[in-house]
This record gives C-alpha cells, sequence and structure tokens, in this order.
C-alpha cells in the first residue's frame, strides 16, 4: 500500500483556544442515594440455586414454545405512547412509537438491527457489548464474570448478584429471597446510575412475568414507565413477524438528479451550511459526530415548528432537549421533508456574520453519499447507488452502531478500531479508555517533555458545558494511508463519561480530515478517503549497500 505523510503541528492552533491554568479533571461523581445497600450479610445459597429458582418462578409457556407477544404502553418525556414486543427464541422485533416518534428494532440469526425514527436501518457491529454479554453472561452463570455478592435485608430481603469487576461490578441484580423474582437492577455507566424495577407480577399460560417496569437514570424528565397491556406466551411467531422493515428516508433529490452541490463554505476546516425552513435561509453545521439533526429550540419555537417532549441530555454538559418535526427544509436543491429533529439549547457565532443554529448529522448523512472536499472547498450529496470509489482512495470499514462513524487509526504503532470521524470536531482527540489501555501510544515526545508539562489543562466548549483536556505531542498517526507526523492531539480527562461514550477511543477532527477528499458511504458501511492536493509521498529510502 502507498503511504503519504504530513507534517507540522496544526492541531495546536486550532486545540490551544481554551483557558489554561483551570481545574485539573473534574471530581468523580458522588454515590448515588438511589443505589441499594452495598454492605451484604452472607448468603444461605449458591449463585446456580439462585439463578435455578427465579428460572422455575419465571416458567416456560405451556406447550414449551419460546414465543411471546408482549404490548405496553409507555409513559415517557412527558408523553403516552405504545411498544410492541414479538418474540422467538433468542429473535426478536420491537416497534414503539412516542409522539411523534415510531422507531423499530430487532435481531434476527444473531444480526441486530435498527430503523430509527426517520426511517433509517442500520446493522449494529456490537462493539457496546457489554450489557448483551453481562446478560448472556447472567443466564450461564459465568463465574468469571458472575458471583453472589450476599444478601441484604433492606429495603428489600434480597439475594444480591454482582456482574463484572469484583471492586467495581457494572451491574447489580436483586433478587427476592421468598421469590426469587428479580425485581430490581443497577447498571453503572457513562457516570451515572440507571435502575430498572420490576413488579405487579402475574402468571400467564405457566409463565410469570411483571406487568410494570420503571426505568429511572436519576434525573425526573428521563422517567419510563411500561405497562404491560396484553402478553401472550406460547403462541404462534412467523419470520415475517421478525423481518427487518423496508428503509426509507426524509432526504429526496430532484427527479432526473443524482448530483447535487451543497450551499456551504468550509471556513477553518468548518462545513457551515444554509440551510432554507419555512423560507427563512439558517447556517447550520455539517457534524458527522453528531447522530441526528440538532436546531436551537428558540430558533424553533421562532420558526412556529411543533415541539413535544421533554428530557434530560448530557454532552460535555447538562442540558433539556425535545422532540422537533421540520415539516420541510431545503439545502440547495435537496429537500428534507417531515424530518424528525432534536431542538436544544444551541448558539454559536462562527464570526460576526454568521450565527450557527444547529447540527446536521446522521439524519441528513445517511441519505445519500455526502462528498466532503476539504482542499476545494465544496460539497457534494451523491444517490447512493450511484457512488463509486474513486481510483487510488482508501475505504474505511465502517461501524454505525452510534449513528455516527467509527473508523480504525493507529497511534505511535496501536490499533485504535473506534474512533469517530467527526466533522465537526476542531481537534483530533483520545478518549481516556485508549489512553489507559495503551500507555505506550500516548507518550509526549515533545522535547523534555515540554507540551504536556506546558499545557497540561486546557477547557474547549462543547454542547451544555466545557470539557477539559491535557496536550501532548505523538509521533506517528497514521489515519487512512496518511502518516501525520509530531502532531499536537489533545487527551480527554477522565470523569467525562457523557462526552466520551462507551468503548470509543477518540475523534479525528479536522486537521487531519483537511488534508483529505472524505465521502460518507453509510448505505455501504464505509469512509472513503482521496488525498487531498497537500499530501506528499514519503521519500523512498536508499538502497542498502
Amino acid at each position: 500500500m502507498v503511504r503519504w505523510v504530513v507534517c507540522g503541528a496544526a492541531v495546536f492552533a486550532l486545540v490551544c483556544t481554551g483557558h489554561f491554568g483551570a481545574p485539573a479533571a473534574p471530581a468523580p461523581p458522588k454515590p448515588d442515594p438511589r443505589a441499594w445497600p452495598a454492605t451484604y450479610q452472607a448468603a444461605d445459597i449458591t449463585l446456580d440455586e439462585v439463578l435455578l429458582r427465579e428460572r422455575r418462578e419465571t416458567g416456560v409457556p405451556v406447550g414449551g414454545r419460546s414465543t411471546f407477544r408482549i404490548a405496553y404502553a409507555i409513559k415517557a418525556e412527558g408523553l403516552e405512547g405504545s411498544e410492541s414486543d414479538t418474540w422467538r427464541d433468542s429473535d426478536y422485533h420491537f416497534v414503539s412509537t412516542l409522539g411523534p416518534v415510531r422507531t423499530e428494532s430487532g435481531r434476527r440469526n444473531g444480526r441486530q438491527w435498527e430503523q430509527d425514527e426517520n426511517g433509517y436501518t442500520r446493522l449494529f457491529r456490537g462493539y457496546h457489548h457489554r450489557v448483551e454479554a453481562d446478560e448472556f453472561a447472567v443466564e450461564a452463570g459465568d463465574p468469571s464474570t458472575v458471583r453472589l455478592a450476599g444478601r441484604i435485608a433492606g429495603p428489600c430481603d434480597c439475594y444480591v448478584v454482582a456482574v463484572g469487576p469484583q471492586k467495581a461490578p457494572r451491574e447489580r441484580r436483586f433478587y427476592d429471597a421468598t421469590t426469587a423474582r428479580l425485581i430490581r437492577i443497577e447498571t453503572q455507566g457513562l457516570g451515572r446510575l440507571a435502575v430498572v424495577t420490576y413488579d405487579d407480577f402475574r402468571a400467564t399460560n405457566g409463565v410469570t412475568y411483571p406487568w410494570r417496569t420503571a426505568v429511572s437514570d436519576g434525573r425526573p424528565a428521563n422517567d419510563v414507565i411500561f405497562t404491560v397491556t396484553a402478553f401472550e406466551a406460547g403462541g404462534r411467531v412467523t419470520d415475517d413477524d421478525l423481518a427487518m422493515p423496508a428503509a426509507h428516508s426524509p432526504l429526496s433529490f430532484p427527479a432526473g438528479t443524482d448530483r447535487v452541490r451543497l450551499p456551504v463554505r468550509i471556513d477553518h476546516g468548518r462545513i457551515i451550511v444554509r440551510v432554507d425552513i419555512n423560507g427563512r435561509g439558517l447556517d447550520f453545521q455539517l457534524d458527522s459526530g453528531a447522530d441526528e439533526i440538532l436546531i436551537d429550540r428558540d430558533v424553533a419555537a421562532r420558526l412556529n415548528l411543533p415541539t413535544v417532549g421533554h428530557r434530560a441530555s448530557e454532552t460535555a454538559g447538562p442540558y433539556t432537549s425535545s422532540t422537533v418535526v421540520i415539516g420541510h427544509a431545503s439545502i440547495g436543491a435537496l429537500s428534507l421533508d417531515n424530518v424528525v429533529a432534536t431542538a436544544a439549547p444551541f448558539h454559536f457565532e462562527h464570526d460576526f456574520n454568521t450565527e450557527i443554529v444547529g447540527l446536521l448529522g446522521y439524519d441528513l448523512i445517511a441519505g445519500c453519499v455526502l462528498r466532503v472536499d476539504y482542499p476545494g472547498g465544496h460539497v457534494d450529496a451523491l444517490r447512493s447507488s450511484t457512488f463509486r470509489v474513486p481510483p487510488g482512495a482508501v475505504v474505511l470499514d465502517t461501524a454505525l452502531d452510534d449513528a455516527v462513524p467509527a473508523v480504525t487509526m493507529v497511534v505511535n504503532g496501536v490499533v485504535g478500531q473506534h474512533f469517530i470521524v467527526d466533522t465537526g470536531a476542531d481537534d483530533v482527540m483520545i478518549f481516556p479508555g485508549f489512553a489507559d489501555a495503551h500507555p505506550e501510544a500516548v507518550k509526549d515526545d515533545s522535547k523534555y517533555q515540554l507540551i504536556s508539562r506546558s499545557y497540561n489543562v486546557v477547557v474547549s466548549e462543547g454542547v451544555g458545558g466545557d470539557i477539559f483536556l491535557h496536550l501532548l505531542q505523538l509521533h506517528d498517526v497514521l489515519f487512512g494511508n496518511v502518516h501525520f507526523r509530531d502532531q499536537v492531539v489533545p487527551v480527554l480527562y477522565h470523569g467525562q463519561q457523557s462526552f466520551e461514550g462507551e468503548d470509543l477511543d477518540g475523534l479525528v477532527g479536522v486537521p487531519f480530515l483537511y488534508a483529505f477528499i472524505v465521502s460518507f458511504d453509510y448505505d455501504n458501511e464505509r469512509v472513503v478517503l482521496e488525498p487531498g492536493p497537500q499530501v506528499k509521498f514519503l521519500p523512498t529510502p536508499a538502497p542498502g549497500p
């Protein structure tokens, strides 16, 4: 493979726009008062016996068919909705409606999929596998992951099963000591405690099932209550019941047109897109690191866009958001019709004449192939069926589990498989999970470690608050087939898990992307890189003696 190199420290000028001398890393979260006691009495039973009793209590459908059809009423975000779940062994198909939002998800023959509120369907690679892996470990009673922690007397007389590391379990499950029913699950993730409680158990056709499930992450706006309205066990479930629905898109091209040049300007790497909504021209940022389309909630109100629900969200900091439906928007000759988006506080003055009022993420990009020509300064949308990989381009296999493109990047010889290609990131960034797992990859290569010593704390702005970083110089980073040498790169501090996410290695932002023409082809799960004119060939080594 031909390899290329870009030298210099272009990242530094972009990163060091924050403040220095700020407090060090954010403090770790305080213990959650909702958590049940973690001091245990000795249990008079084994783990295998607890799990066996729970399986016997749950039962199996009369006739032995492991099939279920369950209908729920849902209360969430100040709205009411419904869900229908269909199961056949380990395969399932869920259909959920809440306000104007309808989503579907499923698993068939081991492949998970999801269709979002705008009709886009994607397959999961499964790199966020902890919850599912823990579930399987509990079912199997795997002693390397699952253990009986003990028994508590209150708030309930329960056996407690811990899942994950000994000192810091990811999950605790509480089984009623009398009935062996699973009545509560506490899961620690992204810096928050999620609590699921089960009650109102009823027996149907040989199966005992909780008819009420409550989910809480400690923020009342996000509480969800599921109430069973119909339950059938052991009935017939067909392949059609489990089939993945046909995908559809709110994005449309003009008739007879396969390629549209979008009204954009690329200014210092930021891609500013002109969008017309209800006759008003607005500036949005093209952001492949956003899993949706987002609009400032005050702008949505001025445009009289219908907004429903409310939920507590967190990226760089906490904020509230709602669901908004944009009846029609045009981006040049492209149209977006009845697109479901998010309304949240978002305000950014790019310059004196440009107020960016939102983000264009997955729900735009997934409707086409978006070709971002950084060197040329323009962006084209192509019908997905017409796109062909240009000669000499590099194809990056792309996972879209989070509706953002996760690809491989090599940092000082260490491979990270889940770096997000993020057109909305001013920087290239490494997350602490990758840094902790591979300390050899994140050593400061500057002379006397001058960069990390001088810039030990940098504050940058993100949606909802500040992001705390520290800087270091990396000797070599390979992205695509281009080597970036001696680049100054920020590393995210610990304690900011809502920004870092789970199982992600970092962000590939503008300083690297600027060297390429970047094509996002989500239909084929790939990002295609064409090196731009500033990329130079590595010198050919001199022949040996």
